[in-house]
């Protein structure tokens, strides 16, 4: 099974399937035993987590499909510790080390640009909170550099179920009215985590 190759073997299994572009969290080992199997094939993209115990997320694309343009890595505790003024039980739950990877390609069959984001968001369950603040970061900086319409591709472990409100929110985004009822909705849920730094 497919399940059952990624655990043995997964730089053989994307060489077999060949997908166009390819998007891995959690990723150990990367420049060890991924790095040397697809970089033939692949321009590679990846970081590593801010942690004690380090993983990276992934970003693959086919040297024959894609020209890559640039590449923007996003810190989540970064973005918090700039905008943001937290106390010491906050700083423990918000300033996780999870990233996000934004590439910016050209697609040689046509010449259009497209936008790929890689992210892999907190774990815990029982703080929904933190996830949906790190989702609306990267989203919020997303809709200030591209337009509606660009050609945006959205991939991650968001460690989220389908009826969680960090889902809700990505859902959302694709229309206005509602992201905006959205954000309004979720400004006292934001406010309650952390109080804004006033310059």
């Amino acid at each position: 099974s497919l399940s059952a190759n990624l655990k043995i073997n997964p730089p053989k299994t994307i060489l077999n399937l060949s997908p166009d572009i390819i998007c891995l969290q959690e990723v150990d080992h990367y420049n060890e035993f991924y790095f040397p199997k697809l970089k033939d094939d692949y321009d590679l993209y990846a970081e590593e987590k801010v942690s004690t115990y380090p993983d990276s997320i992934v970003i693959g694309l086919k040297k024959e499909t894609f020209t890559f343009c640039s590449k923007t890595i996003i810190t989540y505790r970064n973005l918090i510790l700039n905008d943001y003024e937290l106390n010491q039980s906050e700083n423990s739950r918000f300033l996780k080390g999870h990233v996000a990877i934004v590439i910016e390609a050209i697609f040689k069959k046509n010449n259009e640009k497209i936008i790929i984001v890689n992210t892999h968001l907190h774990w815990d369950p029982k703080e929904e909170d933190v996830k949906l603040f790190q989702v609306m970061q990267i989203i919020q900086l997303m809709e200030r550099k591209y337009k509606f319409n660009d050609n945006i591709i959205f991939c991650g472990d968001l460690n989220s179920m389908p009826e969680s409100t960090v889902i809700k929110f990505i859902r959302n985004n694709q229309n206005k009215n509602e992201l905006f009822e959205t954000k309004s909705k979720l400004k006292t849920i934001k406010d309650s985590i952390i109080k804004q730094r006033t310059i």
